[in-house]
């Protein structure tokens, strides 16, 4: 018996041609109008949040004295002073940055426009598994942008600022520097967290399966502290542990998601 198409009648390709050139046109526009909204706003909002660690009332900073008052946690020279010695740093600087919130922004609407152009191609089980791809995606992105930009980012700025090699060098962080790390960790941070969403199409498509994750655990966690000593190279514990722990969730919430994983599910769609 032969499967009924998953459309009634299958387009040819100038009929998608048409259809992804419009889904361009949209998030073009969508990129434009949220550029310029950003393009506006930056100024008023990058000292408070772009800044916001290079001060000593950052709130991961008065979290941590908080919750370890005998440390060292240094906070005296705060704030931290950046130069700029490049002309035009600050204006291309304003561009990237409008740049950046706007593809951050924009990750919901584009996946919508992803959603339904691809959705009229697929079996069921198939757009099932897509849609939860989809939902958790954005999801499971915002969450890492914003560990790294509470947690990993300032924990490492603070570390590699306050870092003497010898008293007689002085620490002089350029914008363009730490700028170029503010978007590096916390993009990184942003695509580690997707890690869940991986092991779950991996799982989907039987390459993993809950016994193999549960018999790499104790390798994970090696894997995951080294990751967390790298991303964040301070031998303060306290440091090395606000890192590793989201990042050990990750991997037991990739974990769970196989483990409600339904059998088959990849087979099934081609039954629908």
């Amino acid at each position: 018996m032969t499967h009924p198409r998953r459309r009634s009648e299958e387009p040819d390709f100038w009929d998608n041609a048409e259809v992804l050139r419009g889904v361009l046109i949209r998030v073009f526009i969508y990129f434009l109008v949220a550029f310029s909204v950003a393009f506006v706003l930056v100024p008023s909002i990058f000292d408070s949040v772009i800044l916001g660690p290079c001060r000593a009332d950052f709130v991961t900073y008065r979290c941590i004295e908080r919750l370890s008052p005998g440390e060292s946690f240094r906070t005296g020279s705060f704030p931290i002073e950046l130069v700029n010695i490049k002309l035009g740093t600050q204006f291309f600087l304003h561009i990237r940055v409008a740049i950046a919130i706007a593809l951050i922004v924009l990750v919901p609407p584009v996946l919508i426009e992803v959603w339904y152009f691809v959705r009229p191609g697929l079996y069921r089980g198939e757009a099932i598994a897509l849609r939860h791809v989809l939902l958790g995606m954005p999801i499971l992105f915002y969450l890492g942008v914003l560990v790294g930009y509470f947690l990993v980012f300032p924990l490492t700025l603070h570390f590699l600022v306050f870092y003497n090699l010898s008293d007689l060098i002085a620490n002089q962080l350029s914008l363009e520097s730490y700028m170029s790390n503010f978007f590096t960790l916390i993009s990184a941070m942003g695509i580690i967290f997707l890690l869940p969403l991986v092991v779950k199409l991996l799982a989907t498509v039987g390459v993993l399966n809950v016994d193999t994750l549960k018999r790499g655990r104790q390798y994970a966690v090696v894997v995951l502290l080294i990751l967390a000593a790298v991303i964040t190279p301070s031998g303060d514990p306290l440091t090395m542990t606000v890192v590793f722990v989201p990042l050990y969730l990750l991997y037991e919430l990739s974990l769970l998601m196989v483990r409600v994983e339904k059998p088959g599910v990849a087979k099934s769609s081609l039954s629908d």
